[in-house]
């Protein structure tokens, strides 16, 4: 196993849909919200669903009123199921989400 590969699995992925909301700001400038769910979360990271049109690198925030937690993450990866719903893989910048609280 590479190094990397040990270093994205250290953290637990608990399947819960905590309600969020994902904050980005468009390229016109203009505030973009989405109320969503997680599919997947950990103390470094989550899924959600989100038709959200961002790529692999963008940032945005990720926010729970529910646990009063509110992180800034980047888009690792956009997946897309055979249903057609698509996902953002998303890894938290410079916190964690305390998993403790749900």
């Amino acid at each position: 196993m590479s190094k990397e590969f040990n270093r994205r699995r250290e953290a637990t992925r608990l399947a819960i849909p905590v309600p969020v909301i994902l904050e980005w700001v468009s390229h016109t400038g203009a505030p973009v919200l989405e109320e969503t769910v997680t599919q997947d979360i950990s103390r470094k990271g989550a899924a959600v669903l989100s038709a959200l049109p961002l790529d692999q690198g963008r940032y945005l925030r990720i926010s729970s009123a529910q646990y009063g937690v509110s992180l800034m993450a980047s888009v690792r990866n956009r997946t897309t199921s055979v249903g057609g719903q698509s996902r953002l893989h998303l890894q938290f910048l410079n916190e964690e989400w305390p998993l403790n609280i749900i």
